[in-house]
């Protein structure tokens, strides 16, 4: 009777072998959770020691006569512009981070680095607000699967012609609000024949990217001026509807980056025509964002500052010169984190 009771607590009291195969299963889980994370953990420092690496040793670009500084540090004017504008502050950082990793663990078909840097990238145009800043990160990556022909080799060596031919060009000098400042040459310098409008929004594209990589531009944001010298009805066939509706949910929806203000400057009466074509995709924030100067310069003075602009756009500094290869050269030492940030986003299968 003894034994007979003895074997039975032994027996009940033994682990069945489909709970030790379970067991033994999560412990292998876990572990190959652990020197993945652990992988993981060694690639994004090695990642993110490169960025700071390049962001130390820029080239130097010489635009307009100036130096294009970047500036790495955030010192304690930004801060408060970043305190009282974007609500940051280390609390409201630290909770951000924390969530907005639990949010995009929840997201199982999008792969993206996981560290505070990138990260912030988004954070900072939503003000820290972390659902928000997943829905961007997730619009921003839906993006690529929506217009692959966009995306596909979107990096400066593969957009040297274009990138060469002085039609976008980013000032030296901070606006008056402290945002960068952008030139986009749409009117009779561009020539559609040599450059199709998407590859000329492919290069504007890597030059935003490029400019969100520097912390402060995270906080003060970026401003536009699209010059329309010269811009004809030759133009106007290559703006179509398809266009407009892509750059338009790309701006408003996608980029992570504070755009302050689009301004255009001495555009011709047909513009207003091809205004027409952006009209029914514009919200009412966009919209009010968008400046119309002709050839009046006191408004834009105002706007941006007479140090920030060049002398013909009524500037006090800034004489127009050709930049050629210079700038190509200076994003050319971005090339490698271009490629990897193709590697990034949703399963081509996900649509």
């Amino acid at each position: 009777m003894e034994d007979s009771t003895s074997c039975s607590t032994r027996k009940k009291d033994e682990p069945s072998k489909e709970l030790c195969d379970e067991l033994l299963s999560e412990a292998k889980s876990e572990f190959r959770e652990e020197v993945l994370s652990d992988e993981s953990s060694k690639n994004e420092f090695v990642e993110l020691a490169s960025i700071k690496n390049k962001l130390e040793h820029l080239p130097k670009l010489i635009v307009y006569g100036k130096e294009l500084k970047v500036i790495t540090t955030i010192d304690d004017e930004l801060k408060k512009k970043a305190r009282e504008e974007l609500r940051e502050t280390p609390e409201v950082v630290a909770e951000a981070l924390k969530d907005i990793r639990k949010l995009l663990k929840g997201d199982s078909d999008l792969f993206i680095p996981d560290h505070d840097e990138f990260l912030t990238i988004f954070l900072r145009p939503c003000k820290w607000y972390p659902t928000s800043a997943f829905h961007l990160i997730q619009r921003y990556y839906q993006f690529h699967l929506n217009y692959p022909y966009i995306v596909e080799n979107l990096t400066p060596v593969d957009l040297k012609k274009c990138l060469c031919s002085d039609l976008l060009i980013p000032l030296p000098t901070e606006c008056i609000d402290g945002s960068r400042l952008v030139i986009v040459h749409g009117g009779g310098r561009w020539k559609p024949k040599e450059h199709s409008i998407y590859e000329l929004f492919r290069c504007l594209v890597i030059l935003l990217e490029a400019a969100i990589k520097e912390p402060k531009t995270q906080i003060t944001g970026i401003q536009v001026i699209i010059d329309g010298k010269n811009l004809s009805f030759s133009h106007v066939p290559h703006i179509t509807p398809k266009f407009a509706a892509m750059i338009v949910d790309w701006i408003q929806r996608c980029l992570p980056c504070r755009l302050k203000n689009i301004h255009v400057i001495n555009q011709p009466f047909i513009t207003n025509m091809i205004f027409s074509i952006f009209k029914p995709f514009l919200a009412e924030k966009l919209y009010k964002r968008i400046h119309f100067h002709g050839t009046n310069r006191e408004k834009l003075i105002s706007m941006i500052g007479k140090e920030a602009l060049p002398k013909e756009y009524g500037g006090s500094e800034l004489s127009e010169s050709p930049i050629g290869e210079d700038i190509w050269h200076f994003l050319c030492h971005w090339q490698e984190e271009f490629e990897n940030s193709l590697k990034y986003g949703y399963n081509k299968k996900k649509k």
